[in-house]
């Protein structure tokens, strides 16, 4: 049934607002009958001009009854209604009336109006207008309301004394009216996945339409705003359809179906989610060391080691600090018997000189540390595409923490103090923690790791990973339902963004969501042309949504360094060995012989006097910047049309 309406140059539409146009499939000439009636306007195959004298409006019906839009009643007629600032302006309008509406856009209206006076003609920018259309078939009415906005734009033409008006409903506005988190998530019905972390509300500079989009992208589903001026969301579901069209319901050619170009479509959509934290690292290691013997301090005469100085070593040890309190063990006062053959001797200590004296050692040293770790959570999302590319969705969360002060904190005090003996009073009291146990939590367990999320939670983590598996979701859904049957029919009030309905028409067969319509009023010819576009993705289901059961890991790393080996180094000793031992590996107390000693050899290696403590190098593996890939486990489902097409 091709709509190719004959023009009409000679009839009079001057006749009162909301004239009656009608479309007659059946009329096969178009007889103009004079007189001072208004007229009521076939328009199909061919079109009619009748006179009626008296008319008498059909019975009202609602909107989801199917006989006031039977097409094989072979007659729909129509009206439009408009009304702008308060004032019904339905008689003064001329040309054509078009309304467009589209999933997550504005609705659009255009018109021509032929204003009756300067004044009318000035109030006309910005003022409210609403639509509504009457249609009547088979002795019923409907009636519906289109449109509701303001009017967006006038372009008058002197010469003809026409007012071009573009109107739109308010989408973005609604969207910048936004005044806060709770009333901006309100427009999405339910059906986002935010993340806070990924897409937060910035309550110190709003922007609400930044916002906006940036969630939309999680939505598996559209939104818009109705004729009626009320918000709606819709998912993109797709399940039984209200109705389904045929060839007799359509002009011709018939459904056009459009598939994704092959250089658009990508192969798959790969979504992650880039988690950036710390992994904080501990090593503990014993430190034990015993002096060289009474034996070397009367052959060698070689000076006993001071408290102080290794006090002082522990307490520089870098980014090792002592756990807990290091035993420095003064030698007893007294005198000792040491055999050196043949003779016996003796070694004294002084009551006064002992407990600056060290005899041994025994402390535990730690280490702490942090790795930067990149934790990828994956999804992806197979679209079968030829382009041999792949849609990319980028998130990134951080776990802010300050790894500085936590890896270094107060150095504690010398470990002797500055007294030897009797401090003053009031000293005793439990002393503020210093050294290791001042350092600030959190404690990764003794050489093992933490994971450390400081300022998010493994909740948080796996809201964000919920966050970028609904933009894949919904990026795959568009992608599908780039598949696409439009058709053209008389207009059909009963259709709306969201709408499930099936075309069963020419060999081809669907059941789509409406996704995009237009519908086109002509008070010239009559003609009421709609044109409306489904989406008939190729999915796996009824509804586009998913489930994903995210479970963080919990990574620990067991670390064994080697602990070093504190022993007594003697230069400018006959022993001393000939070959340069690798200073980095000089642990303990280096000192040498006097050479008043029968050991006393000049030629021979000699140190300086001191105690090392050399600590072992960490692993890179354990230093360096690490990515971990996870996959996440996701059962992402997308509706589907059934289209199929015979020929």
């Amino acid at each position: 049934m091709a709509y190719d309406p004959p023009l009409i140059d000679d009839v009079d539409f001057s006749g009162p607002a909301g004239a009656l146009v009608a479309l007659d499939f059946d009329a096969v000439d178009f007889p103009l009958v004079a007189a001072a009636d208004p007229y009521v306007v076939g328009v199909g195959l061919a079109v009619s001009v009748v006179r009626r004298y008296q008319v008498t409006l059909p019975l009202a019906v609602a909107m989801a009854d199917a006989r006031v839009f039977d097409c094989a009643l072979g007659k729909i007629s129509w009206s439009a209604k408009v009304i702008i600032g308060g004032v019904d302006v339905s008689g003064q309008l001329s040309g054509l009336l078009r309304i467009e509406a589209e999933e997550d856009a504005a609705r659009i209206a255009t018109f021509d109006l032929l204003p009756a006076s300067a004044a009318q003609l000035a109030a006309l920018e910005g003022a409210a207008v609403s639509i509504d259309i009457t249609v009547f078939g088979g002795g019923y009415s409907a009636t519906r309301r289109r449109f509701t906005g303001v009017v967006e734009s006038v372009k008058f033409s002197a010469a003809e004394r026409v007012a071009e008006l573009a109107c739109r409903d308010g989408y973005q506005d609604r969207i910048r009216a936004a005044g806060g988190e709770a009333t901006a998530r309100a427009l999405f019905g339910g059906l986002e996945t935010v993340s806070p972390k990924i897409v937060a509300w910035n309550a110190d500079e709003p922007d609400p339409s930044g916002y906006f989009a940036a969630v939309l992208d999680t939505v598996p589903g559209a939104t818009f705003i109705d004729g009626s001026g009320s918000w709606r969301v819709v998912s993109w579901d797709i399940g039984t359809p209200a109705r389904t069209y045929t060839a007799n319901d359509m002009f011709d050619p018939g459904p056009v179906v459009e598939t994704a170009q092959r250089a658009e479509l990508p192969r798959a959509v790969v979504a992650t989610l880039a988690h950036r934290f710390l992994r904080l690292h501990n090593v503990e290691l014993g430190l034990n060391w015993q002096e060289p013997g009474r034996v070397n301090y009367l052959t060698r005469f070689i000076q006993p080691p001071t408290k102080s100085m290794v006090a002082q070593v522990l307490e520089s040890l870098g980014d090792w600090f002592v756990k807990g309190t290091a035993v420095l063990e003064s030698p007893a006062p007294g005198s000792y018997p040491v055999i050196v053959a043949p003779i016996t001797a003796y070694y004294y200590v002084h009551e006064s000189l002992a407990p600056l004296l060290i005899r041994s050692l025994s402390a535990t040293v730690c280490r702490r540390w942090c790795q930067e770790v990149e934790r990828r959570y994956q999804v992806t999302v197979d679209l079968d595409g030829l382009s041999g590319r792949d849609e990319v969705i980028s998130r990134g969360i951080r776990s802010e923490f300050d790894a500085s002060g936590w890896e270094n904190g107060r150095r504690s005090e010398p470990a002797l103090g500055i007294y030897s003996a009797n401090p003053p009073p009031g000293s005793e009291d439990e002393p503020e923690p210093t050294g290791y146990e001042a350092l600030e939590a959190p404690w990764p367990p003794a050489n093992g790791s933490l994971d450390h999320f400081a300022d998010l939670s493994s909740a948080d983590v796996q809201e964000a990973c919920r966050h970028v598996i609904a933009e894949a979701t919904r990026k795959a859904a568009e992608w599908r339902r780039r598949q696409r049957v439009s058709f053209d029919r008389p207009a059909d009030l009963r259709l709306e963004i969201g709408n499930v309905v099936g075309v069963n028409a020419y060999g081809v067969a669907a059941v789509g969501q409406v996704s995009a319509w237009s519908e086109s009023y002509d008070l010239d010819s009559g003609g009421c042309v709609g044109g409306y576009t489904l989406a008939t993705p190729n999915g796996d289901g009824a509804a586009t949504g998913f489930t994903a059961a995210i479970t963080v890991p919990s990574v620990s790393i067991i670390k064994s360094l080697i602990t070093p080996s504190l022993s007594n180094h003697i230069g400018a000793d006959a022993n001393t060995p000939d070959a340069w031992v690798n200073p980095d590996l000089l642990s303990g107390y280096l000192c040498n012989t006097l050479p008043t000693s029968d050991f006393y050899d000049d030629t021979a290696p000699a140190y300086e006097t001191q105690f090392r403590v050399v600590l072992p190098e960490i692993p890179a593996s354990f230093r360096d910047p690490v990515v971990e890939d996870l996959e996440i486990s996701a059962d992402i489902t997308l509706a589907d049309s059934g289209l199929t097409i015979t020929f």
